[in-house]
């Protein structure tokens, strides 16, 4: 009997600890790679450490102070850095063996996301005052201020919808393309909402594009298991800014190539008519026939 009721207890003992175990892993969806400066982690009204490998949790909130950065893992599957004065909170944080789910809302300050593509039904969310982005697999940077907020596709494609007085205007979202901003202010998702007017997006500057890949330098040296993160920052670091003019370069050749035929065309006609090579072409066929 008392063999048996220690065959019981180390039983239960061993199904809690496995038990446990899964639970750990299911909650490691976000984790620290590393933090400088002034960087606070607070959960539940307690501030925890940010030593790298520590697990963030939902409801957790960052605070950055000035000069201050956080990078965090997502499930080794992307990278997020949060800048400089920055409040960020964990809204939602889900994961199973099928899916996985996340939202984060930066009430201010800057975040810059790449992520490999995510498995079918998950999402990923940023979610500021008067926006929300929907990522898969992309690369962007999200700006949040007491004016509004910015969002910058610099690789893929994200959903984009205003949010007005705290609802969120599906009706107005848009599908933003590669090296496309939009600005959402303030005083205008109250407008769109009422479907007085639309939000454009517009090109990134030049000046953007290089701002951010400074910060994706620093990005793409992140220690995680997923080189396809790191791959694609470096290849947008070093990618060449004048890759948008070559296609017009090697169409120039062509364009000559396919011109010379017509003007050779018209050059040889015009002999033929009243050249002095016309009156040797004519004799050729003829002296045969002598």
């Amino acid at each position: 009997m008392f063999k048996k009721g220690i065959a019981l207890l180390f039983t239960i003992f061993f199904g809690m600890t496995i038990g446990c175990g899964k639970k750990a892993e299911e909650t490691k969806i976000i984790s620290i790679i590393a933090s400088v400066g002034d960087v606070k982690i607070v959960s539940q009204n307690k501030e925890q450490t940010t030593n790298p490998g520590t697990i963030l949790s939902k409801d957790d909130t960052i605070i950055t102070g000035n000069k201050s950065f956080i990078d965090l893992n997502f499930l080794d599957r992307g990278v997020i850095r949060i800048g400089e004065n920055s409040n960020v909170n964990i809204d939602l944080l889900t994961a199973d063996a099928m899916k996985e789910s996340a939202k984060m809302n930066m009430q201010k300050g800057k975040m810059v996301i790449t992520l490999s593509r995510l498995r079918k039904d998950s999402s990923f969310e940023v979610r500021t005052s008067t926006s929300v982005a929907a990522v898969r697999g992309t690369t962007l940077k999200v700006i949040s201020d007491e004016s509004g907020s910015k969002v910058y596709v610099v690789k893929g494609k994200v959903s984009v919808a205003p949010i007005s007085d705290g609802i969120v205007v599906n009706s107005a979202e848009k599908v933003v393309e590669e090296n496309y901003t939009v600005a959402l202010a303030k005083q205008e998702v109250q407008e769109i909402a009422e479907k007085k007017k639309e939000f454009q997006a517009v090109e990134i500057t030049k000046s953007e594009i290089e701002e951010i890949k400074v910060e994706l330098k620093e990005i793409s040296k992140a220690p995680i298991k997923n080189e396809e993160i790191t791959i694609e920052a470096r290849e947008i670091v070093e990618e060449n800014p004048q890759h948008k003019k070559e296609p017009e370069k090697k169409s120039a050749p062509r364009q000559q190539k396919k011109s010379e035929p017509v003007t050779s065309a018209t050059e040889k006609k015009a002999e033929a008519v009243s050249g002095p090579g016309a009156q040797k072409k004519n004799t050729i066929p003829i002296a045969p026939n002598l």
